[in-house]
């Protein structure tokens, strides 16, 4: 029998006129946007290849020891990923949301926003008079009358209803992993298969979940408008208010300072120190009869102290403000994270590799390959020297042995211990509805 209402349920829904028209929409709009996600990574790609080759012919003329930049800044290629998906949902260490912070709502055309949005609304426009139509039209009374249990019924709902709601998501899916497979070179790269596969089972739940919400709605508000305007005020809450209001409140309750203003005082610290200590050696120094070359060159150990000083107390200022925005950006997400649309977008970005945490790997794998390029230009240097003994630091030197930076796809296992904890929440949000049906069940106002 519950097999035989899932059945029923999902034709109906596929025979609907809500359906074809959201059926539509749906794929129409995914097609837009992927046309315009291939071109934008289209561009980063070439973007990112005409970079690296301007890296390397400046590498070769004009590298010296002194003057050399190229392993400050390496240079990080597009993610396979951003060709469906966009950024992090927040900003990212180092970046407070002051100057944007509707940027939480991450309402961009891409493949996530698309089923986290329109997604979960399909799943609540079919699922808003799932259970009162037939109360309604008094066929669930046929039923019970058969002994059908009022679980089984609402099961065979959920399981029918739940199946044609994920269908768009699974054609949506099944086109991507044929588009990427034709158009990317990352048809071989299992890492981003994985990630795919977990993004849409983690999708597929996050359906279910909303399906289930609708259901919920409709078994307790009888009248079918009242139920629809219910649901979609419920839609509302989660997609749109909560993750607007999280950001804004984040930013009250950890107040990052203004970057310009630690850069001014950085600036007015090394003036002030230097010019202070300067003019407080020099008179001396000329007074004896030195010459300003000399003079410099015997306050050089003192003004290089200072230098050094100030040097160490904007480094902490900078991660001092870089720790505050971490701070901000977290607890932003946390508390956009009382949405499940939040929750699944998080989850997702994490899944994906391009969650607030890839700056993080980024820092690391840069911050171990400097040191390898550091310490092979010094050695290079050195050995330059020997055999030249005239040979300054702003000279160029012969760097092709250096390493590269190559950039490295955090693992399936980080992706996933790092998505772990929000597929948790979403699931126990997917939980609490048993319980708010045994509720309702077994309240004063029993369901139907």
């Amino acid at each position: 029998m519950l097999i035989h209402i899932a059945k029923k349920e999902a034709l109906e829904h596929l025979k609907s006129f809500r359906f074809l028209v959201a059926f539509i929409f749906i794929i129409t709009t995914f097609f837009v946007m992927m046309f315009t996600r291939h071109f934008d990574y289209g561009s980063k790609r070439d973007d990112y290849l005409l970079r690296i080759k301007s890296q390397e012919i400046a590498l070769e003329k004009y590298t010296s020891y002194s003057g050399n930049t190229a392993i400050d800044r390496p240079i990080i290629p597009p993610s396979p990923m951003e060709a469906i998906i966009d950024s992090a949902i927040m900003v990212g260490p180092g970046h407070s949301l002051d100057g944007d912070p509707v940027v939480a709502l991450n309402i961009k055309l891409d493949m996530i926003a698309l089923v986290g949005i329109l997604g979960g609304l399909l799943a609540l426009l079919l699922s808003y008079d799932a259970i009162n139509r037939e109360v309604n039209e008094g066929t669930v009374r046929l039923l019970l009358s058969t002994g059908v249990p009022r679980i089984k019924i609402i099961l065979g709902k959920i399981l029918g209803g739940s199946l044609v709601a994920i269908l768009p998501i699974a054609i949506i899916f099944l086109i991507t992993s044929i588009w990427l497979a034709i158009t990317g070179g990352h048809s071989s790269d299992l890492n981003q298969w994985v990630s795919l596969l977990g993004i849409f089972l983690v999708s597929v739940f996050y359906i279910m979940f909303f399906y289930c919400l609708g259901t919920f709605v409709s078994s307790v508000v009888l009248d079918q408008t009242l139920s629809a305007f219910a649901c979609f005020g419920v839609w509302i809450m989660f997609v749109i208010i909560v993750p607007a209001l999280s950001p804004n409140i984040a930013r009250s309750v950890v107040v990052v300072p203004d970057i310009g203003s630690i850069n001014r005082q950085i600036s007015h610290m090394l003036n002030t120190e230097y010019n202070e200590t300067f003019g407080r050696l020099l008179p001396p120094l000329l007074a004896q009869g030195l010459s300003m070359t000399e003079a410099q060159a015997k306050m050089k150990p003192e003004l290089d102290i200072v230098v050094q000083s100030v040097t160490t107390r904007a480094n902490a200022m900078r991660e001092g403000y870089k720790n505050a925005t971490t701070r901000q950006n977290k607890l932003s997400i946390n508390l956009a994270c009382i949405s499940p649309y939040s929750i699944y977008l998080v989850a997702v970005e994490e899944l994906s590799g391009l969650s607030f945490e890839r700056s993080q790997h980024i820092d690391s794998l840069v911050s171990s390959w400097q040191a390898i390029a550091r310490e092979y230009m010094t050695h290079q240097y050195n050995e330059t020297r020997k055999s030249n003994p005239e040979f300054r630091s702003s000279d160029r030197m012969d760097v092709s042995g250096m390493p590269r930076f190559k950039y490295v796809e955090p693992s399936i296992g980080y992706k996933l211990s790092h998505a772990l904890q929000y597929i948790l929440l979403l699931t126990a949000y997917f939980l609490l509805l048993p319980f708010m049906f045994v509720y309702a069940q077994y309240s004063k106002r029993r369901l139907f």
